[in-house]
């Protein structure tokens, strides 16, 4: 995890939990210090630990996450609402859909993670069923 240093934010803290959000991920404050750690919720740092069934559904659900992506970029008026689709600028909406595609990429570099990781631990033969 990196630590940075916590100097203000403009988003509302919830008190009770200490969790905030900024810059689109969710954080730990350290009240002790002001600092903050940056969790990785969909990393695969854990990939060495996981079971062979872990892994293989990390690359269900990816795949599960890219469809839903897909479909956001497609119509991404349903994801806003028409009405507040249609008051975005143009840089508000590329932003929205570049972000989708951007996540896009990382579901699909952890699928990569996950096979390999299958290969390495011999659990991988060839382009088999992984229920996807």
């Amino acid at each position: 995890m990196r630590l940075r240093k916590l100097i203000s934010c403009s988003r509302s803290v919830q008190e009770q939990s200490s969790l905030f959000k900024f810059d689109g991920l969710s954080c730990k404050v350290d009240d002790s210090t002001k600092y903050f750690k940056d969790l990785q919720l969909f990393g695969n740092k854990s990939l060495e630990t996981q079971t062979e069934k872990q892994i293989r559904k990390g690359i269900r659900t990816a795949d599960k996450r890219i469809a839903e992506h897909e479909r956001k970029i497609s119509n991404p008026a349903a994801i806003y609402g028409e009405e507040r689709w249609n008051q975005m600028n143009e840089i508000e909406r590329r932003g929205a859909i570049n972000h989708w595609r951007g996540d896009i990429d990382d579901f699909r570099k952890n699928q990569a993670d996950g096979i390999e990781m299958l290969k390495k631990k011999g659990w991988w033969h060839g382009d088999e069923d992984t229920g996807r």
